[in-house]
């Protein structure tokens, strides 16, 4: 599956919020074990804050054709590596090449 990506806006936090709480709870739960955030999904907004100023410019999100919301992922350079910080695609997309496509701008 094709999907735009682009470098996170501010306008996405709230969204962005929402995917890591969505997709997170719904990979631990498909795992058998129960869901890990049991706050509001707007508590993750705490961790695109975190993320974006550790390394502003380094989140990528990715949209559907109709524009839906359904990939993100946190990147951390280094001098010696590259890191990655949280990478969440919605459940809805799973198994679709979304967090290849995300990785593949770790380039």
């Amino acid at each position: 599956m094709q999907v735009q990506l682009r470098v996170a806006e501010n306008s996405d936090r709230q969204a962005v919020a929402q995917l890591i709480h969505l997709s997170t709870n719904a990979w631990y739960q498909r795992h058998g074990m129960g869901a890990i955030f049991s706050a509001a999904p707007t508590s993750c907004g705490l961790f695109v804050d975190v993320y974006r100023h550790l390394d502003p410019g380094q989140h990528w999100v990715a949209h559907d054709e109709q524009g839906v919301l359904c990939g993100s992922c946190f990147f951390h350079p280094r001098e010696t590596h590259l890191g990655l910080g949280i990478m969440n695609v919605h459940p809805d997309y799973f198994g679709r090449g979304i967090a290849v496509q995300l990785m593949a701008k770790a380039d």
